[in-house]
């Protein structure tokens, strides 16, 4: 619907502070000369950066689902992709049994500044440096030995060297026969 549209709608859906001055000033002349009693507004939706943002994060999700489940069906994983991923997070990592990265999502490069061509290959202990704890080391190393899904924090590095505070939660990822094939690590960065 063009501009010369706009004095037959009944609600108008702008998202005025994206549009550029002219723009702007050319809708607004339309909306002044439309009268109020003829066609009364009805309703606004307004969207903000808040908005997008969550769509976009929406979008990822449906995403990350989606590619998960792919794997899924190729490796026979017996896992519930969409009560696993239900769990808040803002980065997702998924390891093979020696816990080298097979797949990182979207929000992993995000989190740490590192593309997925970077990390995969890698132990997701590249991102670990001085301030990363020998507790925390000890607290996963315990968790991947219980065979079940298990939470910890760690402090790890970002690409520009910025150190972050992550809270993981990570599960084990078992095929038909039973057997841990993978790890999906559901991360999420908080202040310290």
């Amino acid at each position: 619907m063009g501009i010369s549209n706009l004095i037959n709608m009944k609600c108008l859906d702008v998202f005025m502070s994206s549009l550029a001055p002219d723009k702007c000033k050319t809708i607004q002349s339309k909306l002044q000369k439309t009268p109020i009693a003829k066609h009364p507004l009805m309703g606004w939706d307004i969207v903000s950066e808040q908005r997008c943002l969550h769509d976009k994060v929406l979008e990822g999700r449906l995403s990350d689902i989606s590619i998960l489940k792919k794997l899924k069906r190729k490796f026979e994983w017996n896992i519930s992709v969409p009560e696993v991923l239900a769990t808040k997070y803002d980065a997702l990592v998924l390891t093979d049994t020696s816990k080298i990265i097979q797949w990182v999502n979207d929000g992993f490069y995000s989190m740490t500044g590192y593309n997925a061509d970077e990390a995969i290959g890698q132990s997701p202990r590249f991102l670990q440096g001085p301030a990363t704890s020998p507790e925390s080391q000890k607290t996963f190393k315990k968790g991947f030995a219980s065979a079940e899904p298990f939470s910890g924090e760690v402090i790890n590095y970002r690409k520009d060297g910025e150190i972050y505070a992550c809270k993981l939660t990570i599960f084990p990822i078992r095929n038909a026969d039973d057997l841990i094939v993978n790890y999906l690590a559901l991360e999420n960065e908080y202040v310290i």
